[in-house]
C-alpha cells in the first residue's frame, strides 16, 4: 500500500512507492513495523492477590447471615417486645405476655405443677370382698375335686393375707378349705384380678404364711 515503508526480507533493502516486489533480488516486499508499534504487545493478564471464594462459601455465608440475624431478632422481641406492663395501684404491675396472652402480677412466679389424680382405692377388708374371695376359690378346678370328695367335716374360710404378712398384696385373701383343726387347702386369692394360687404348690406362699411342707 501507498504511503507504508516496505523492505527485502531477503536483502534488507528498504523500498517505498507502489513496488511489492523487491528490484534487486525480486523478493515480494514487507511492510516495515516501527518500533512504537512493536511495544504495543499486549500486557498478560494479571492475576489478582486474593483468590475469589467458591459460589458455595458465599451460599453458606449469607445462610448463617440469615441465621444470625434471626436469632438477633428473636433475642430482640423477646427482651424489649414480649411482654406488656401494666400499672395498677401503688406498686403492683401486672405483666402481660402478648404470645400466650398470660398475665400475671409482678413478681411472675412459675405456676405450680398440678399434681396427678390419687386413684380411689378399692377397698378389699370388708366381709363382701371375703365372700367375694371364698367364691374366687370356689371356682377353681381344685376345688372342685375336693369339695367332691371331702364333704363332711369341712368348711370354707377366708382372712385378709395382711394379717400374716405386711408385705402381702392389699388385695390378697387367704381362703382354706379345712376342718375344724385348720387343717386342709389353702389358696391366696386376688380379688381385684379374679386369681386363685394354691398355697401348697408355691414355696414361697407356704413362708409367706408360715407353713411347712407335709412329710
Amino acid at each position: 500500500m501507498e504511503g507504508e515503508d516496505r523492505y527485502c526480507p531477503r536483502c534488507g533493502i528498504e523500498a517505498g512507492g507502489s513496488d511489492d516486489f523487491c528490484g534487486g533480488c525480486g523478493e515480494r516486499l514487507r511492510v516495515a513495523i516501527s518500533s512504537a508499534e512493536e511495544q504495543k504487545v499486549p500486557a498478560p493478564p494479571t492475576q489478582s492477590s486474593g483468590a475469589a471464594a467458591p459460589p458455595g462459601a458465599r451460599s453458606y455465608y449469607r445462610l448463617w447471615v440469615a441465621i444470625g440475624s434471626v436469632a438477633a431478632l428473636v433475642v430482640l422481641f423477646q427482651v424489649f417486645f414480649r411482654f406488656q406492663y401494666e400499672h395498677l395501684v401503688g406498686t403492683r404491675v401486672l405483666r402481660i405476655d402478648r404470645l400466650t396472652g398470660v398475665t400475671c402480677e409482678l413478681p411472675c412466679l412459675p405456676p405450680t405443677p398440678t399434681p396427678p389424680p390419687t386413684p380411689t382405692p378399692i377397698p378389699t377388708m370388708g366381709p363382701d370382698y371375703q365372700q367375694e374371695a371364698i367364691q374366687i376359690a370356689k371356682e377353681t378346678s381344685r376345688a372342685t375335686s375336693l369339695v367332691y370328695f371331702h364333704q363332711t367335716g369341712y368348711y370354707w374360710e377366708a382372712s385378709s393375707s395382711a394379717g400374716y404378712n405386711e408385705f402381702a398384696p392389699r388385695d390378697a385373701w387367704l381362703v382354706c378349705y379345712c376342718d375344724a383343726k385348720h387343717w386342709g387347702w389353702h389358696w391366696e386369692v386376688r380379688v381385684d384380678s379374679r386369681r386363685a394360687y394354691s398355697v401348697e404348690d408355691n414355696a414361697d406362699l407356704m413362708k409367706r404364711y408360715g407353713m411347712k411342707p407335709s412329710s
